[in-house]
């Protein structure tokens, strides 16, 4: 071989050589940078594509939930009766004594004491003892307690109940507790329902 032949091979070899260099370095800086750039922002895609579906179908449980909105507030305004924000005693009395006239029975002795804190993870919430004397037949005492527990609007919780039998009838003692979800309330100690108490909240 001519020494102008291994020159041309020399040549041909180095430029080979060359764009080999050239192609690893346009991979390593530039090609490869730009799929790694890609396959993250796929990645980020993909995980934006996951957040809108679990959006539109937490937007799809809002909606049919919307559907029911007037009887959720119907839920919370009865909610709100059985544990309003305020003590609101004239109406408790009324409604207990109202009770009593209701069922054919004789209601007396109705007082409240002081406001005791009650625990309750939902916030503070405060509970007004109540007492009270019913004095009737026993399928009428029955139906008192239905009223009290079941029908007047306002959640008591009865705690103890003292029964006395006597030739004119039967008396009923009641210790319950009415709830307030507010700041302590400050009833007067006692409180006669036949007194027609001035509101308190």
């Amino acid at each position: 071989m001519s020494r102008f032949g291994r020159t041309d091979t020399l040549w041909v070899g180095g430029g080979v050589l060359c764009a080999a260099v050239l192609l690893a370095i346009s991979w390593f800086f530039l090609v490869s940078p730009q799929h790694q750039q890609t396959g993250s922002l796929n990645a980020e895609a993909a995980t934006a594509e996951k957040r809108i579906t679990s959006l539109q179908q937490r937007l799809a449980e809002l909606r049919k939930q919307n559907e029911h909105l007037a009887e959720y507030q119907e839920k919370l305004a009865d909610g709100r009766k059985a544990l309003p924000t305020s003590s609101g005693l004239s109406d408790l009395l009324r409604e207990l004594q109202a009770a009593g006239d209701t069922t054919g029975v004789s209601v007396s002795g109705l007082s409240v004491g002081a406001a005791t804190s009650a625990s309750a993870s939902g916030g503070p919430v405060y509970a007004l003892p109540l007492s009270l004397t019913a004095k009737g037949p026993v399928e009428r005492l029955d139906a008192f307690l239905d009223q009290l527990q079941l029908v007047q609007p306002r959640a008591l919780l009865i705690s103890s109940t003292v029964v006395t039998v006597a030739k004119d009838g039967v008396t009923l003692a009641l210790t319950m507790e009415a709830f307030v979800a507010a700041a302590a309330p400050t009833p007067s100690p006692s409180a006669s329902a036949s007194a027609s108490p001035s509101p308190s909240s």
